[in-house]
């Protein structure tokens, strides 16, 4: 974790506003390598995250607002560790959010398990295999990423340490992770991955995920990182479907898609939803 001579010279940087660091290094889960992420809370929530360095370590600067409504924005908040807050408007703001935390992950559940039923959806009436196939993984990725809100967890380079844990659908997990392919990771498989899956976003964001996957693959965490860029290549297809598919092919490791997979996902789905709130 950064220390705290060097979280105040990045508060003092970076202006007036309230700061505070979030993500896996605020909520206990980080690794010594892992990215620091600093919210600042100027209300420029349109501007994009970019990436910095101090003192050699790299430092995501994302922009956030204290009128923020969407779940899965507000679920990050709730761990944040306040770096400076003049104002006095971040230990409320976190002590709110908390107070309604598991309407909040339910919510982001909800959410992942709709975004997993349109994928199944796709797959089933793809034009192409290949299409097929990628649907069917995204469905996949947002279906863990339901069972990760469930579980009260976000997505993250940690996730398969999240759902090895979870306590909530953990027979889910059993059923659906042999359709991950992470057993097909490598370091040659995951450079091609990485370079098609920046290729997906802009360049700020390229940067950051291109950052992340490069510290994983020098870490040797492999399984991490495959699931990590699939993740990043899932998030691409459902918000912008219009790249060329070869592309997408490469970035989410699309291999021939089974239809009763796709079948599996779906009932998988509609059962956490039926279940979700037990």
């Amino acid at each position: 974790m950064v220390n705290i001579v060097n979280l105040e010279r990045i508060a003092t940087d970076l202006g007036h506003y309230p700061i505070a660091l979030a993500g896996c290094h605020s909520n206990g889960s980080g690794h010594s390598t892992c990215i620091h992420d600093i919210i600042i809370f100027d209300e420029k929530v349109t501007e994009p995250s970019a990436i910095s360095t101090y003192d050699n370590q790299p430092i995501v600067i994302h922009h956030g607002s204290t009128n923020e409504s969407r779940s899965h924005i507000l679920a990050g908040y709730s761990t944040m560790t306040i770096i400076r807050d003049d104002t006095m408007v971040l230990a409320p703001l976190i002590q709110n959010i908390k107070s309604h935390i598991s309407e909040i992950f339910l919510d982001c559940a909800r959410i992942s398990l709709t975004d997993s039923m349109i994928c199944t959806a796709r797959s089933l009436n793809a034009g192409t295999a290949v299409m097929a196939a990628c649907w069917q993984k995204c469905a996949n990725i947002h279906l863990c990423d339901a069972i990760l809100a469930a579980n009260h967890r976000m997505p993250s380079t940690h996730t398969l340490e999240y759902l090895r844990d979870v306590e909530r659908y953990p027979d889910t997990i059993a059923t659906i992770s042999g359709m991950w392919g992470i057993e097909r990771a490598s370091t040659i498989l995951l450079d091609r991955m990485s370079k098609a899956v920046v290729g997906l976003y802009p360049q700020q964001s390229a940067e950051i995920i291109r950052h992340k996957a490069d510290i994983l693959l020098q870490e040797q965490r492999l399984s991490d990182g495959y699931y990590y860029l699939c993740y990043q290549a899932g998030i691409a297809m459902s918000t912008n479907p219009t790249h060329h598919e070869f592309v997408y092919s490469i970035a989410i490791d699309a291999e021939l898609a089974l239809k009763d997979n796709t079948s599996i996902i779906r009932r998988e789905t509609k059962h956490v939803l039926n279940t979700l709130k037990s």
